[in-house]
């Protein structure tokens, strides 16, 4: 019996009522099983239905695909996305790609995916980046060495001068506190004293990395480095080397007489520190002072390795700071940090010129020559040499 398009509808809405049990309660579940009575009653309908499913079952067969590629080639996978979500807008309509959960998956999973993976290679980009491999340090040093070889003696005695100064306020800070803890010294915590004072000195040698100078001790490995690879003549280094030597300890006695004696901030207890000091340094061998200076500047050229190692400000100035403090709190002598405390004393002390001369010279022969050639080793030896051999000429062969 062939059935009118109303009485149709009609038993396929009772159906729908009266079994709720079968019906979804989405509106796609309940399109469907009204289709499926309609079919039942003979409706010509089934062509829509499969079409729908077959559609579906496309876009799930091209997502399967698209996930296996995407893990087969994270790279290609932004390409593959867009390509399914391309074909899914021209072959689906609105509704169906709304309601589809297949669609869904794959705007959540597949990109994800690809994202996760430019995560990750941005990730390990910025890492690589974060610090300089210790080869990538010594080339650093090598082609810096070409170019600070080439200053002229003007500008060279300047940034000279700048480094002595630079020097010279670490050493003005370092012991301002040791002279207002005396306190703690009395009370036999002379410990806490030097490890008050190291900690404040590094200051001098951050100024000094991030403004921009020229302090011979760290050019010891610098201009060695260059040499060694043969980017300068030796003589080219012994030129900036004793430039560099002269404007530090001329900006170490400014600094020293201008700043600090003459501006009346050398009081009794900073005066008495200082003097002490002076005493003790002097009073070394000259074997003692040699190898104190090596500690010395074999730290302070590692200081130089560690600041170029990073690429960022705080890195540099992490990298400046400990080698520095070790090497003050372990007592070590230092060429340029002397230049400025014991000719500071001889001021505090002298009641002539002639006086301060005759002492000046004293401090020459007795501490600033061996720990001069002492600094000479161990930035050019025990940095710039050793390290030639282990990263330079151990890859070559």
């Amino acid at each position: 019996m062939k059935l009118s398009p109303c009485t149709t509808l009609f038993l396929a809405a009772s159906a729908a009522i009266f079994e709720p049990a079968q019906c979804s309660v989405s509106r796609t579940g309940m399109r469907t099983n009204m289709q499926h009575r309609i079919s039942d009653l003979g409706k010509p309908n089934q062509p829509s239905l499969t079409s729908s499913s077959l559609g579906l079952q496309k876009r799930n067969t091209l997502l399967r695909k698209t996930n296996l590629v995407t893990r087969a080639h994270p790279a290609s996978s932004d390409k593959v996305n867009k390509n399914f979500l391309r074909r899914e807008r021209r072959a689906s309509p609105v509704s169906t790609r709304l309601s589809s959960p297949s669609v869904a998956s794959t705007k959540s999973v597949a990109p994800i995916t690809a994202v996760n993976n430019a995560a990750v290679v941005v990730e390990s980009q910025e890492i690589t980046k974060a610090f300089n491999t210790p080869k990538q340090i010594f080339t650093a040093l090598v082609d810096t060495a070409t170019v600070k070889v080439k200053t002229a003696t003007p500008e060279l005695l300047l940034a000279g001068f700048l480094a002595g100064a630079y020097i010279s306020m670490g050493g003005a800070l370092q012991f301002m506190v040791g002279a207002n803890l005396g306190g703690l010294r009395a009370a036999e915590m002379g410990g806490l004293v030097t490890l008050a004072m190291a900690s404040v000195f590094p200051v001098c040698f951050i100024i000094h990395v991030l403004a921009g100078s020229e302090l011979w001790t760290g050019n010891c490995a610098v201009l060695g480095a260059g040499a060694l690879q043969k980017k300068c003549s030796w003589l080219q280094v012994l030129r900036h080397w004793t430039i560099s030597y002269i404007g530090n300890f001329a900006g170490a006695l400014a600094f020293g007489y201008f700043l600090i004696f003459k501006a009346g901030l050398a009081n009794a207890a900073f005066s008495n520190l200082i003097g002490n000091l002076a005493i003790a340094k002097t009073s070394l061998t000259f074997s003692e002072a040699f190898l104190r200076g090596i500690g010395a500047n074999w730290l302070v050229c590692l200081a130089v390795l560690l600041v170029q190692s990073s690429t960022s400000v705080p890195g540099k100035i992490m990298g400046a700071w400990f080698p520095i403090m070790t090497f003050v709190a372990i007592g070590f002598e230092h060429s340029v940090a002397n230049m400025f405390a014991i000719p500071l004393a001889y001021m505090t002390q002298a009641e002539s010129l002639m006086q301060f001369k005759d002492m000046l010279l004293a401090f020459l022969g007795k501490n600033l020559l061996p720990v001069t050639l002492g600094n000479v080793v161990g930035g050019l030896v025990f940095v710039g040499m050793f390290y030639d051999r282990i990263l330079m000429k151990a890859s070559k062969s």
